[in-house]
């Protein structure tokens, strides 16, 4: 009776760095045992080692002359590429900020397992709360590594704030009518947008704006900045001219 033969294989694919790295181990059954083998590299046991990249065939060959033919290929998987992308999280509110990097991998052999500097994430994805040199090392199923590395920034937050000079002030201490009153923002480094209302109709963008009243009374002036982070502050105060 003949019984029908099969194979069953392993194929270890290349591996990072090494060219000849590969091997295939074959596991015939049914037929009629012991078997030969013969590989189209000339080897003639039921495992061949340190193959480079390439097809590898082999007939299989029963105690009765019953054959069984096979191809195998090695393989060299692409190598492992890391693509990071950041997108800002920004909460005026509390005035925080944090980084969502995400990582787009190719190549290897997944799974991938990731590792970053900043965070004690393992997934793809990774918030990161401080400014400054952010990498992820990714590990693919071989063992092979790649590394990549982003570089975050936060934008600086500012809160709207100024003060005022003129000549009468310094001079008097009164805000007179007619005299140059400068205005001088300290709203903070991060402020990169200014509006100025001086409570009489008139408004500037200026950073430091001066203005002139032409009447006496009691002027509400308010500035409004917008900060590096889109943030919106403001600040009224009360002249008396």
């Amino acid at each position: 009776m003949t019984k029908k033969k099969h194979c069953y294989c392993q194929i270890i694919w290349l591996d990072c760095t090494k060219i000849n790295s590969g091997s295939i181990s074959i596991s015939p059954s049914g037929g009629h045992p012991p078997y030969t083998y013969e590989w189209t590299n000339g080897a003639t046991s039921a495992s061949i080692r340190d193959l480079n990249q390439g097809e590898y065939g082999v007939l299989v060959t029963d105690s009765f002359g019953c054959t069984l033919s096979e191809t195998f290929l090695v393989e060299r998987p692409s190598n492992l590429t890391i693509s990071l992308q950041t997108e800002l999280i920004i909460n005026c509110g509390d005035k925080s900020v944090v980084a969502l990097v995400t990582a787009d991998v190719q190549g290897g052999l997944p799974d991938y397992q990731y590792s970053w500097n900043k965070s004690n994430s393992t997934e793809s994805f990774a918030e990161i709360s401080e400014e400054g040199r952010t990498l992820l090392t990714v590990t693919d199923r071989r063992g092979c590594q790649t590394t990549a590395e982003i570089n975050i920034d936060f934008p600086k937050f500012s809160e709207a704030d100024f003060y005022f000079t003129s000549e009468s002030l310094e001079r008097d201490q009164i805000l007179a009518v007619d005299d140059s009153i400068f205005f001088h923002d300290s709203s903070g480094e991060g402020a990169v947008k200014w509006f100025w209302e001086f409570g009489d109709e008139f408004t500037s963008k200026d950073q430091n704006p001066s203005h002139v009243y032409v009447s006496s009374g009691s002027y509400p002036v308010s500035l409004f900045t917008i900060d590096q982070a889109g943030c919106q502050t403001s600040i009224s105060k009360m002249l008396s001219i």
